[in-house]
């Protein structure tokens, strides 16, 4: 009972300007606050029995702050396109005038710029640079972001740690050869 009364509360708002969220506590925001959205849909399995989809997501806010959105939420699927869908815009025009800019990007452990393609490593948490040119492809699959290099092994991060995952390949499709 006590479950379902603290759910009845949940719910979130989209305006013109902004977002209003009641989740475990609430949040205000314009778009612009939004600085990253990450969407992450799981299919679980029983006993190879196909399961409904859950779709998670969080959101990325300019202070710093990070709200997660469960699948307690209704509709959590069709409000983070919703999200997305006014938060793209305004992030794509920021993120294609530093680029141009030549500042460097950053998406989570992954950071670009006109240059260098770089890599955080988890255990160093030191980044590994690499030039373009020694990168034959970028590609989502799985739910990994592959990354297949002419010179070394090829790298898998997935793609659930990587906010703005959908920005950041429109941006090296449309701004560099890969």
């Amino acid at each position: 009972f006590l479950n379902r009364l603290i759910n009845s509360r949940r719910y979130a708002a989209v305006y013109d300007e902004g977002l209003k969220l009641n989740l475990t506590k609430r949040k205000t925001a314009t778009w612009e606050e939004i600085t990253g959205v990450t969407a992450i849909t799981i299919q679980p399995y029983f006993f190879r029995l196909h399961l409904p989809p859950s779709q998670t997501g969080i959101l990325y806010y300019s202070n710093g702050e990070t709200i997660k959105i469960r699948d307690n939420i209704t509709d959590s699927k069709g409000l983070l396109s919703e999200i997305k869908a006014r938060v793209y815009p305004v992030l794509i025009k920021r993120f294609k005038h530093d680029f141009v800019s030549g500042e460097k990007l950053s998406f989570g452990p992954i950071g670009i710029d006109k240059q260098h393609f770089l890599l955080t490593n988890d255990k160093s948490g030191q980044n590994q640079a690499y030039n373009w040119q020694q990168i034959k492809q970028i590609d989502l699959q799985s739910g990994n972001l592959m990354i297949e290099f002419r010179d070394y092994p090829s790298k898998r991060i997935p793609a659930a740690e990587i906010p703005n995952i959908e920005l950041m390949l429109q941006l090296i499709k449309s701004e560099i050869s890969v």
